[in-house]
């Protein structure tokens, strides 16, 4: 948790160099990402017709991304 309560995670957050590789020989759908983090692959699987649901050990990150995709769960969808 302490490495999540700044708005600083001291590291580039962008998608898994391995899911950029390899999404497209993976079909659209359900992913589920451990270890969520930051969530930095969430937007990009988004943007590539899948729907994630992500879990984390951190309670805070988890709240900060339900914040951040307060729509999306919302609706219904799962992150």
């Amino acid at each position: 948790n302490s490495l999540y309560k700044g708005s600083d995670y001291g590291y580039v957050i962008q998608p898994d160099i391995w899911i950029q590789k390899y999404i497209s020989y993976v079909p659209s759908g359900y992913v589920l990402e451990l270890g969520v983090g930051t969530g930095k692959n969430i937007d990009f699987l988004l943007e590539k017709d899948f729907f994630v649901e992500g879990v984390d050990l951190s309670d805070i990150i988890i709240e900060k991304l339900n914040s951040k995709y307060e729509k999306i769960v919302n609706s219904g969808l799962k992150i």
